[in-house]
């Protein structure tokens, strides 16, 4: 065995150092500062990139959830691009104001959220982000609660198709970390239960 290996060991390193182009990253200046709060700064030029990209991630995602109220950090998601803020603007469309691509995503471990666009708009998106740090849920009220939550129940319901992804990976997490806050996955009734109190 070990003849054979020493006999096709100059045709594989032939391959490797010929059979596939090496991939280059750009160099990119990076800065990072944490202030006193605890947040943590960090900032990547990209020259190569025409774009603005300014991304936030809380650290509080599901696994937080409180037992039978699964679902609370995807809602809090959701409803945040529904506050509004000075202007009486909600988050969402002072984005769409911008003209900027931008979502959110919770998972077990963070709530993360992002918006791209035009180096020039740099200023508004951290301004957005930092309005969205103070007060994530300013001016939300009980009829926008009832409405996100109904587009979270309608992505659970979406997620729900047993021959689906996600579904299944639900499924086998569930089982795989029962009792574990990692195993505890939203259902429409643990959304129901969810009050402006709790957001």
């Amino acid at each position: 065995m070990r003849a054979r290996v020493a006999a096709l060991a100059p045709f594989l390193l032939a391959s490797c150092a010929f059979g596939r182009p090496r991939l280059s990253t750009p160099a990119c200046a990076t800065g990072a500062e944490a202030l006193p709060s605890g947040i943590q700064l960090v900032a990547y030029a990209l020259p190569h990139r025409p774009d603005t990209l300014v991304a936030a991630s809380y650290r509080v995602g599901s696994a937080r959830d409180p037992a039978g109220k699964e679902g609370l950090a995807h809602l809090v998601e959701h409803l945040s691009f529904r506050a509004r803020h000075g202007e009486g603007r909600a988050l969402s469309a002072r984005l769409e104001a911008e003209g900027v691509e931008f979502d959110g995503r919770t998972s077990a471990d963070a709530t993360d959220f992002h918006a791209v666009g035009d180096p020039e708009q740099l200023d508004a998106l951290l301004r957005i982000e930092a309005d969205r740090l103070r007060d994530p849920l300013a001016g939300v009220d009980e009829p926008e609660l009832r409405r996100e939550r109904e587009v979270v129940l309608q992505e659970l319901a979406l997620r729900g198709d047993p021959d689906a992804l996600w579904s299944q990976v639900d499924r086998l997490t569930a089982r795989a970390l029962a009792g574990h806050p990692y195993g505890r996955i939203a259902t429409p009734e643990s959304l129901r239960a969810i009050t402006l109190e709790d957001v």
